[in-house]
Order: structure tokens, then sequence, then C-alpha cells
């Protein structure tokens, strides 16, 4: 049953009451349940509609019976909430505060019992300055208590929390210098994080097991990334523990972005035509889950605290720097990017930590109507540290270069052939690779599509190198020693306007081992 009603007449107070009641009975199980949910509003606009007092009534009564004993389950539940609150409206935006009490109920000897109750504190803003900027923020303060439901259930201690978020856009001189930003930080307790694969299948499969030492037992360590797609089975999740631990998390994110074409693209000055050809952008990201006791240095995002050992559960820093020139131009280009992630995760078998810079520049050229060249030249390192595995510990160097020719005798048709070399230098071994893939795409718009590809890969090692695991899979980018060989090819074909068909084949041989096949056909309808 549900039911509905809502007041809006002008010059009267504001009302709205929603009422839902399901009832479900299971005979097999001898139980039945019911659930039954109120939600009520009243606000009371003043000064045309600028200030704006409300009051919010939420209620929900889950009950799950055991049809034998008439008695209540562990899962049934009970809660009321009130939240009354005011907001001030202009035309710049929006500036509230409310208070919400919430009390809640749990199952004790087959019956509701109070177990808890919430207040929270709540300010927010939405400011729309100006067309250009605009911003919005919350703070909130919370305390829940508990009670004693029972003495072989003693209370839980008090627990405080807060929670403090900021983002927004300024956006000047027509988009030209976009700038944006977003920073939350909130108390909370967590749990710590134990690592599983499960076996999905490869429509969800991301990883493979590799039994290195051939015992026939499934190790942690010996799960590696699919190389080709389809191949995987298994799915990597992090299963919380019973114990939760109090931190203070954080998440923010900051991005600029510069297109001087955006105000100078019909300029006749010199170097403002220079700059115009150039475009940047900054990202910075950074997440951490700390145990510090000094607040105010996570607070403050003093990032000479973060990824500790002693205090962070979880923590990430991402910072990517990008320059394009001639983006806008279809005759030639250049792209350059920096990379810098550093990261630390605290799991239940011991701290993973793994850092990366990467230095990439690519350049493109089209020397006539059908032919395109293009060249990619990479540097960078990238490390890993594990304290429970030692086939996660890897410090590696790659240098690559990847020229390419890409050639369309028709429209519908394109035709690229890459040659990669790559030197990837670890603390014991070298390694070098070639890999010279085939691309070949065939399109007809809103019909089909048909992509494939081939690639012959060499990887040549010198020195002592771990053979197994993780370590080994990066330096040899998943090819393994030898020489090996990749196939793919897909297809989607439009059978209606509602149905699509795709085909998805994959196929590799590293060296001594038999050949890889995975096969995918779906149908898919959209009404």
């Amino acid at each position: 049953m549900e039911t509905s009603m809502a007041l809006a007449e002008a010059g009267w107070p504001r009302v709205s009451y929603h009422f839902i009641s399901i009832g479900s009975q299971d005979d097999v199980g001898k139980a039945d349940g019911t659930w039954q949910r109120h939600r009520a509003r009243l606000s009371v606009p003043f000064f045309g509609e600028r200030l704006i007092p409300q009051v919010r009534f939420r209620k929900s009564w889950r009950a799950l019976r055991d049809g034998d004993s008439d008695s209540l389950s562990a899962s049934s539940s009970a809660y009321v909430q009130l939240i009354p609150g005011v907001a001030w409206r202009t035309p710049f935006g929006e500036v509230g505060s409310s208070v919400d009490v919430r009390n809640e109920e749990q199952v004790v000897a087959g019956a509701f019992k109070p177990s808890s109750q919430a207040i929270t504190w709540d300010t927010h803003f939405d400011l729309k300055l100006s067309g250009s900027f605009r911003m919005d923020g919350r703070v909130g303060i919370r305390r829940r208590t508990f009670n004693e439901v029972s003495d072989a259930m003693p209370a839980p201690s008090s627990q405080r929390s807060a929670v403090l978020r900021w983002s927004g856009r300024l956006q000047p001189r027509n988009r030209a210098l976009q700038w944006h930003w977003s920073y939350e930080v909130m108390s909370e307790r967590t749990p710590s994080l134990q690592e599983f694969y499960i076996r999905t299948g490869p429509e969800l499969g991301e990883y493979v097991w590799v039994d290195e030492n051939g015992n026939g037992v499934i190790e942690l360590d010996e799960f590696l990334p699919e190389t080709t797609q389809d191949e995987g089975t298994y799915v990597r999740t992090l299963i919380p523990s019973d114990s939760l631990q109090s931190v203070t998390g954080l998440q923010a994110r900051f991005s600029l972005d510069m297109d001087p074409a955006r105000i100078w693209r019909n300029t006749r000055i010199r170097w403002k035509r220079a700059l115009r050809r150039i475009a940047m952008r900054t990202a910075v990201s950074v997440q951490e889950k700390s145990r510090n006791p000094t607040l105010f240095d996570v607070y403050l995002l003093r990032l000479g605290t973060f990824r500790s050992p002693v205090h962070t559960l979880k923590g990430l820093m991402v910072v990517q720097q990008d320059v394009f020139l001639f983006r806008d131009m279809p005759q030639y280009g250049a792209d350059f990017s920096y990379r810098h992630v550093r990261g630390l995760n605290e799991l239940a078998a011991g701290a993973e930590s793994h850092a990366t810079d990467e230095y990439r520049g690519t350049a493109r050229v089209k020397v006539a109507d059908r032919w395109h060249l293009a060249v990619a030249l990479s540097s960078g390192t990238r490390r890993a540290a594990s304290e429970a595995f030692g086939s996660r510990n890897y410090s590696i160097r790659t240098r690559a270069l990847a020229p390419e020719v890409t050639y369309s005798p028709v429209p519908r048709l394109q035709v690229a052939l890459t040659t990669s070399a790559a030197r990837k230098t670890s603390a014991s071994a070298r390694a070098s690779l070639w890999k010279v893939p085939v691309d070949v795409r065939y399109v007809r718009a809103t019909r089909f599509s048909v992509t494939g590809r081939i690639e012959a890969a060499s990887v040549v090692i010198q020195g002592e190198a771990n053979t197994r695991g993780l370590a080994f899979f990066e330096l040899t980018d998943g090819r393994g020693a030898g020489t090996s060989f990749m196939w793919t090819a897909s297809a989607w074909y439009q059978l209606s306007s509602v149905l699509r068909s795709t085909l998805a084949y994959n196929g590799r041989r590293p060296q001594g081992v038999r050949a890889i096949h995975t096969v995918r056909i779906q149908l898919s309808a959209v009404f």
C-alpha cells in the first residue's frame, strides 16, 4: 500500500507526506515480514520565499517474524528521525542549517529495544557568485551514543565524527582558464582489509591464476592481470575484517586547464598567436585514511605526513601534467605528459606500496591525404614493495620508442603498423622487448564495425630475473621470455533498430606454451 499527499497553495504552509507499507510471507521458511516507512515535510516560506524554515520527519519500521515463535528476527530494525532546519535563498545561492535527531532500535530477545541516539549538526551553502564562479560546501558534526540493551551486550562508547566538504569551479575569460577543486575530510571508523580473489568467469574476470610452484594450491601471489581481454576468470576484492579503526579520511582533487585559443583565436599579435597553440592541464588527486592523532596534519594537507607506515591505512597521491601543442591542427601536433604516483595500502597480510614516475611524448603528422605518421617516446620507473610477497617487489626502469604509420585507402578502412622497442632494467636483470602489432579497422556507420590486431613480440632477458609473479609480469609486459604471438578480432553488427550482436575473439601463444583462445558472443537489445 502506498499513499501520498501534498499542499502547496500560495500563502499557506507547504506540506507533503508519503507512506508505504509492504508485507511479505514465506511459506517454506515459515516467516513473514512487514516494512512501513513514513516521510513528511513542513515548510513555511517568508520574505518572498527567501527565508524557509522547515521540519522533516522520517520513520521506518521493518519487522521480520519467525512463524514458529512469532518473535522478531535479528535483521529487523526501526528508527525515528526528526530534522528541523532553516534555509536562506538569495539570487546568488542558498545557505542553510539543520539539526538531525535520530533514534534507532534493534531486536533483543525477540522484541525492539532502543539501541542508539544520534544528533547531527549540519551547515551547508551553494553559491553562484557569477557566471564563471560557483562553489558549494558542507560542515557537519555528529555525536552518537549507545544504550546497554542487555547485560550480555555492554554499550559501546560514544562516537563523535565530523565532515567538511568544499568544492567549486572558476572559469574566467571564456573558459580559457578552468580551475576545479573538491575537498572532503571526515572522521570515520573503518575496517582493515584482506585481499581475496573470487572466481567469476571471463565476463567479469580481470586476473588469471598461474600455479607457479605446481603444488595445485591457490596462493595470493600467483594471481596476475590478464594479458588479453576475456582471459581472466577472477576478480580481486578486499574483504573487511570485524575490527574497526578510528581514522580521518581525506579526498582532495585539484585541476587547472589553460587554453589560450579560447580568447586569442583571431588575434594578429605574434606572441599571442604562438601561445594559442599551447594548451595545458594539471591535475592533483590525494586520498588518505590516517590514524594520525594530529588531525591538522590531515585537514591542512600536510603531504609530508601522508602515506606514513605508522599512521596510514590507505593513501594515494597522483600528479598528472599534460601539455598539448597544436591540438586543434589536423595536419600535425604533439603531446607531452608526466605522471607521478605514490601509494600505500595496509592490508591484513601486510603493507604494500607502489610508486610510478613516467614521462611520455608523442608527435603526429599527416604526410598525405591517406598517410599519417606518429612516434611515441617514454621513460619512467615503476616500483612496488610488499611485506608479505617477495614476487611483488620490483623496481623497473623503462625506456621505449614506438613509431607508427597509418594508411587509409578509403574512409571506412584504416590500417596501422607499429614497431615498439623497449629496454627494461631491474636490480638484477635487463629485458629487451620488441613488439610489432598490425591493426586493421573497417567501419560502416550505424551498421557494423570490424577490427583486428596481430602482434609478434620478442623478449630477451639478460641477468638473473625473478621468473615468477607480478615482478616478472611487469618486466616482460605480460608476454613472458622468448617469442610470442597475440591476435584479436572483434565485430559488432546492428541487426535491427533495437538488436545488436557482438563478437570478440582473443588468442595468444607464449613461447613453449599451447595457444590460449577466448571467444565471447553477445546479443543486446535496447528499447
